[in-house]
This record gives structure tokens, C-alpha cells and sequence, in this order.
């Protein structure tokens, strides 16, 4: 293409190339926003009211409050339980099997209410960790 097709075909298609620029524009500043305003952290303890109830895992309970914890680590959000018998909490599953001796599968079976309990233990799920 020769420099006189270019720029004939740019003055032709002027309205495209302009709204080209416009949304591009527009959607660098929505990043940028966004990336200001999306470091916020949740604290530990916060609960919020939640509109309607939370299935939990398709079960038959539900939850009408949610508390954020922060598990102090990287990764998907992850279940924090509490030993019934102790009052312990723990930040994950793995973190009350590993703390309490009892294996993983054993403790994820009993909180999905497979087994009645873990080497004597009852645990419940409190929240999700964030």
C-alpha cells in the first residue's frame, strides 16, 4: 500500500479509528481504577450481614452471617474450623489436622458428615478464610 491509500482509508474509516481510541481510552482508565481500589484488605474478625442465606455445599445449612479471617497465606480460600471439645479454631482443615495429629481425609469426612468423628474430636465449620 502506498502512503496516499493509507491515509485515504483512514479518513474514510475517521469514526471507527476515533471510537477505537475512545474505548481503548476509556478502558485503560476502568484499569486503573480498578487496580488503585482493588488492594483492599479484609480484616480479621469482620462480619458482614449477607442479604439471604448461604447454602453451605449444598447441604441443608445455612449461613446468615459471613466472617472473613485472614488465613495469613496464598491461595483459594479455604474452610476455618473449630474443635468442639477444645474450642480451638483453625484457619484451614489441613491446619487443624496437622495441629491435632488426625489425618486430612478423616477430618474432611467427618465435616462433610460422612464419619460421626475424628479419633473422638468434633469439629464444625465456622466461615470461609479469605
Amino acid at each position: 500500500m502506498t502512503y496516499a491509500r493509507v491515509k485515504q482509508h483512514i479518513k474514510d474509516h475517521k469514526e471507527l479509528y476515533i471510537g477505537l481510541g475512545i474505548g481503548v481510552g476509556l478502558a485503560g482508565i476502568t484499569a486503573l481504577i480498578m487496580r488503585t481500589h482493588s488492594g483492599s484488605t479484609i480484616l480479621r474478625d469482620t462480619v458482614v450481614e449477607a442479604q439471604r442465606d448461604i447454602v453451605v455445599l449444598g447441604k441443608n445449612a445455612t449461613l446468615n452471617k459471613v466472617s472473613y479471617f485472614d488465613s495469613l497465606r496464598q491461595g483459594p480460600p479455604s474452610w476455618v474450623v473449630r474443635c468442639l471439645e477444645t474450642g480451638q479454631v483453625f484457619t484451614s482443615q489441613r491446619a487443624a489436622a496437622l495441629a491435632m495429629d488426625l489425618s486430612e481425609a478423616n477430618l474432611s469426612q467427618h465435616l462433610n458428615g460422612v464419619r460421626d468423628h475424628v479419633n473422638n474430636f468434633h469439629f464444625e465449620r465456622i466461615c470461609l478464610a479469605a
